[in-house]
């Protein structure tokens, strides 16, 4: 029965304008539908520059590595502009995507890559200047580890011994410290954020065991 009402909102989808545009879109988003017609339009929408309800369904409804360049592109872009609206907003899709799809970086380039990492861990950096380690903490960071997925396709990627590997690790011990010393605002829950921090570091250096604990944490 969900399938059918799935299918048939994607059909009003296509049909819809307006407001019930903006209302199916979200609705779809939600349902993380498979609908090939769907993601099509989400992926064609971010190619134009129009995000908004469409940005936070390509995180639940994206499957094709190429969609998923579209959005690391969109994602570049956005982000290098010194004043960006909702950070969080671009973040989070990108992280979901990440973090569900284990092929999603098979058609991002290794140099975009480490261009989307370099940007998330400023993010990072940014939030621990300020004493904030929630949302946008949270969905840097875990961009930053899975971005790791590609060296299923280029295995140097991000190298332990790297100049921004040892930045990264870097940033994260020194969060590990402020959390430790009060100096971090952190999101309610059960993540044990020091060990959530460790574990990233020991994926980065080709050590990580298990679930990433922070993709856990209560949204």
């Amino acid at each position: 029965m969900l399938d059918r009402f799935v299918d048939e909102l994607a059909l009003q989808h296509c049909r819809a304008v307006g407001q019930l545009k903006i209302r199916i879109t979200r609705c779809l988003g939600y349902t993380s539908t498979d609908h090939a017609e769907f993601a099509d339009w989400l992926a064609d929408e971010l190619s134009r520059g129009n995000t908004g309800d469409a940005l936070f369904a390509c995180g639940q409804c994206f499957r094709k590595p190429a969609h998923v360049a579209i959005l690391a592109e969109r994602f570049l872009r956005a982000l290098s502009r010194q004043h960006v609206g909702n950070r969080q907003a671009w973040l989070k899709p990108l992280a979901a995507i990440l973090c569900y799809r284990s092929d999603a970086t098979k058609e991002i380039g290794s140099d975009r890559c480490l261009d989307i990492t370099k940007t998330c861990l400023q993010q990072v950096i940014h939030e621990l200047h300020r004493g904030n380690a929630q949302y946008i903490f949270r969905y840097a960071a875990l961009v930053i580890v899975f971005m790791l997925r590609r060296r299923a396709y280029d295995n140097g990627f991000l190298d332990p011994d790297s100049e921004l590997a040892g930045r990264i690790k870097d940033t994260f011990r020194r969060a590990i410290e402020a959390h430790r010393s009060g100096q971090l605002r952190v999101i309610g829950g059960a993540v044990d954020l020091p060990r959530a921090l460790q574990q990233m570091i020991d994926y980065i250096d080709r050590r990580g065991m298990g679930s990433i604990l922070l993709a856990t944490a209560d949204d």
